[in-house]
């Protein structure tokens, strides 16, 4: 009977992993085989820049949609920057790159603290507008300037998270490389 009962334990768990990677693959408007595919970009980056000594791995977010990968973070030195671009393009599928990427200060005007407490804020924001698809878009904080990244339903939507983004207290900028799943990719911008 225990036998059973482990095994139907192992089977529920299974099920509520596999079925929350499908809800998720389903929310962000990509079939399950480009969402794979997407992750697996993201990965080879990411060890590109863990063998690359002049590109630090900890201080840039990587993100890939399709044949677009984004980088979102800071650098210590231009040629850092310039680095991490070209890894990234050199990944086979990766067609071209948009970074977000500041230069490193010393001013402590925006701090870590800042940034995850911003991050947070606007994420739960978002997750609160039952009109966006919430669970497909990425936000990434860097010194105080909000990146906004996925897919949503319409452009209204994308112009719903920047707006959520901008009524957070401390935001300086957003950038939105939103698109819309029923139109052309085209991000918005806003300063």
């Amino acid at each position: 009977m225990k036998k059973y009962a482990y095994y139907g334990a192992l089977c529920f768990v299974l099920f509520l992993f596999v079925g929350c990677n499908v809800y998720d693959t389903v929310l962000r408007d990509r079939n399950a085989e480009t969402y794979a595919r997407d992750e697996v970009k993201e990965s080879k980056i990411r060890a590109k820049f863990i063998e690359d000594p002049s590109v630090k791995a900890l201080d840039v977010a990587i993100y890939v949609y399709g044949e677009q990968a984004y980088l979102v973070g800071e650098y210590n030195w231009p040629q850092q920057r310039d680095n991490a671009v070209n890894l990234a393009g050199s990944v086979g599928g990766v067609k071209s790159v948009t970074a977000y990427l500041l230069p490193k200060t010393k001013d402590g005007r925006c701090g870590p603290a800042d940034n995850a407490r911003i991050n947070s804020e606007v994420k739960a924001k978002i997750l609160r507008d039952k009109s966006i698809w919430s669970t497909s878009v990425d936000v990434k904080s860097v010194q105080c300037n909000v990146v906004l990244l996925g897919v949503v339903g319409s452009q209204k939507q994308i112009g719903n998270a920047v707006d959520h983004a901008f009524s957070i207290s401390g935001v300086r900028q957003v950038k939105s490389f939103l698109f819309s799943a029923q139109e052309e990719k085209t991000p918005v911008a806003k300063k």
